[in-house]
């Protein structure tokens, strides 16, 4: 049964959309966001460390973004400042307001191995089960993902799939940016 309250939880590693970030900002919506980020890299050497420490300094800016946010006069004192003529301050600053005060966690674990992926399932399956509580739903009813998996045997009936160990898997065949199942 659907609840009458807004449920979305949002959980962002390290390669997420931009467009993500901006209903995350200016959604709506307050939707709770947690971030979750290694401290060190799995790529080692030159390549790794620089863009890891690029990727820690968006992950933590992120957060504290949607803490702070960015009023409108803020934001017109930015552009001012940064010689944009006032008609283009007009129309473009509203674009560039932020809220703030949405809700977000950072979680910092050292390297993701799978001891630190264990825990992190864990501490996500808890979340779910006293969010559950605090909605007043069951959270592991899945009629949903049921319906989903409903839907996927017709995939493999009607002969777009194949079934290999047990597992399904549709045949996806991208062409003219266009996907089409073979």
């Amino acid at each position: 049964m659907p609840t009458s309250r807004a449920t979305r939880v949002t959980i962002a590693r390290e390669r997420v959309q931009l467009v993500h970030h901006r209903v995350d900002h200016q959604g709506t919506e307050t939707v709770p966001t947690d971030f979750l980020i290694a401290a060190r890299s799995d790529v080692a050497g030159a390549v790794g460390e620089p863009h890891h420490s690029l990727l820690l300094a968006n992950c933590f800016a992120q957060s504290e973004a949607l803490m702070r946010g960015r009023s409108l006069a803020d934001v017109r004192d930015e552009m001012a400042a940064a010689g944009i003529a006032a008609a283009d301050i007009e129309r473009l600053a509203p674009h560039k307001v932020c809220p703030g005060n949405r809700p977000s966690n950072t979680l910092l674990y050292g390297y993701l191995d799978p001891e630190t992926l264990g825990m992190i399932v864990a501490l996500y399956e808890h979340k779910t089960f006293v969010e559950g509580v605090l909605w007043q739903i069951n959270s592991f009813d899945q009629w949903g993902v049921e319906l989903g998996k409903a839907l996927a045997a017709s995939f493999a009936a009607d002969g777009r799939g194949e079934t290999v160990g047990g597992t399904r898997f549709l045949h996806v065949r991208l062409d003219n940016r266009r996907a089409t199942a073979s």
